[in-house]
């Protein structure tokens, strides 16, 4: 029998590029630069400057599934303390392509700063240790692609149209300005196309076209979550700030307190001060679970039902599960409702509400 041989390679393992502990997940570069992901944010360290960026799970909300690839998937959330909506995209980091690319990304994101018009801004990026996943929170760019635009409209105005590539123009000038590239950015600014509508007529605005453009009832649930975020945060401040309350009612809107109706601002903002009175000792604070928006059939308006919880730093005193129904009719700002609206600068606008604890 003829001798067997054996082939052997010495083969230099791969360098361990993933650490995971109790509370953190550490990626190792090729320039040996860690980044450290915990439920709290992230640290980084690029070109000897540290970045840092405290942002948790429990800092937002998530509303909706936006879309989803081969390594990650992208959710609409909303930040509540900086009151903006945001995308959320969620990576699986043990594909090791997939935890390289992401690492570059936030190398870039990082660099980037956050007063470039025409750039995304970003917010952080936190871990999930349930998941294994890595949080990147971005800035929520709304209304969609350009496609859609054009799938709505079928023509894009030649004057907004001009609006549009100077500011994706400004934002790659930003990109390249590195002395060694040719500012080809720079030089399309001072196109005719561009500056022949500019000069001509300043006064377009991108903002009033996009709101020509999509139904009003589609922003209808943002409101919804913009309005009951910003409310509970209101009553939670306490007597103080209840005033700032007031653009939200009208002189017909009603509230209903155990079992008691009180109708108009004046009346409401009475009765809530005197129930914050009554609550003080307890230190009770409303926590919002879940806003369901259900649009009506006038313009504008919805019916919306927000679910939550009472809290109390009293250990005997366990979080209790409240549910309230709003109804708010939208108005512009200044003007009178149909039924004698009070016109202000709250929540987008001056609302109606029915609130029926």
């Amino acid at each position: 029998m003829p001798p067997k041989l054996a082939l052997a390679i010495n083969v230099e393992p791969e360098p361990e590029s993933i650490r995971i502990s109790d509370d953190s997940l550490t990626v190792l570069t090729q320039s040996h630069n860690p980044v450290s992901f915990t439920a709290e944010g992230m640290r980084l360290k690029n070109e000897g400057v540290f970045y840092k960026a405290r942002i948790s799970e429990k800092d937002i909300r998530i509303i909706k599934k936006l879309g989803q690839g081969a390594s990650s998937i992208v959710y609409k959330g909303f930040l509540v303390r900086e009151n903006k909506f945001v995308a959320v995209k969620k990576i699986n980091v043990f594909e090791r392509e997939t935890r390289h690319q992401m690492i570059n990304d936030l190398k870039a994101l990082c660099d980037a700063p956050s007063n470039v018009p025409g750039l995304v801004s970003f917010y952080g990026a936190y871990h999930v240790p349930e998941s294994g996943q890595i949080s990147i929170v971005l800035e929520y760019v709304d209304g969609g692609s350009l496609a859609d635009v054009l799938a709505k409209v079928g023509r894009i105005p030649e004057n907004v149209l001009s609006k549009m590539t100077s500011k994706i123009l400004r934002a790659l000038a930003y990109l390249h300005k590195e002395k060694h590239l040719r500012p080809t950015a720079e030089m399309l600014l001072g196109h005719p196309f561009i500056t022949k509508t500019s000069a001509s007529d300043p006064s377009v605005s991108l903002k009033d076209f996009m709101q020509c453009v999509f139904n009003p009832h589609d922003k209808l649930d943002e409101i919804a979550i913009v309005f009951a975020h910003n409310y509970y945060a209101l009553l939670n401040a306490g007597v103080v700030r209840l005033r700032d309350l007031a653009p939200l009612y009208s002189a017909e809107s009603t509230l209903r307190y155990d079992g008691d109706s009180t109708v108009g601002c004046d009346a409401i903002l009475a009765k809530l001060q005197s129930v914050a009175h009554m609550h003080a000792g307890w230190k009770v604070t409303h926590e919002v679970v879940d806003v369901q928006c259900q649009p009506l059939g006038f313009y504008g308006s919805a019916l919306v039902n927000v679910a939550g919880r009472l809290e109390s730093p009293a250990a005997a005193n366990k979080p209790q599960p409240f549910t309230e129904v709003f109804v708010l009719s939208q108005m512009q700002v200044g003007q009178e409702g149909e039924k004698g609206g009070r016109g202000g600068r709250g929540l987008g606008g001056a609302w109606n509400s029915r609130v029926n604890p």
